[in-house]
């Protein structure tokens, strides 16, 4: 499905670090290693908007921004259940520093299934893997120590 989002553009485009500066400075990370990059990205940084989804915003070397909301890195939908969002969402943070901003909009894709309706959690799935391999390795022991003990 097609949607139009707003995206905004830094005038002089140069200014997209001193943007960057500031969203820092407002909460955001610096997600450098632990995300896909998009041709002509120049930095990607995310904030927590609760437990369950964070703001992930990207900047480009011709001075657009733009904004994805997405499940919390901590679940398995993380990857691959990023949404485009407005990127007036940044207006608060940016507001201060008197950057000259143009708010355009874009045609985005929003992939089918979203949002999704159930979210996994990594840590959980761990503990249940973790639980049942050791069960696995539990009955294997007593089995080996039952049947081929020396006795």
């Amino acid at each position: 499905m097609r949607a139009r989002v707003e995206v905004l553009l830094v005038r002089p485009p140069e200014d997209i670090w001193l943007v960057r500066k500031a969203l820092l400075r407002a909460g955001f990370r610096d997600r450098r290693f632990l995300q896909s990059w998009k041709p002509g990205q120049v930095w990607g940084l995310s904030a927590p908007i609760n437990r369950d989804w964070q703001l992930h915003v990207r900047g480009f070397e011709d001075g657009l921004i733009c904004c994805e909301l997405e499940p919390s890195a901590r679940y398995v939908e993380h990857r691959g259940a990023q949404v485009p969002a407005s990127a007036l969402l940044l207006a608060p943070a940016l507001e201060p520093y008197g950057f000259r901003l143009e708010v355009a909009e874009a045609e985005v894709e929003v992939p089918d299934g979203w949002p999704p309706r159930k979210l996994h959690d990594w840590g959980l799935l761990a503990l249940g893997a973790g639980l049942g391999a050791g069960a696995v390795l539990g009955a294997t022991y007593f089995m080996m120590r039952r049947f081929f003990s020396s006795s």
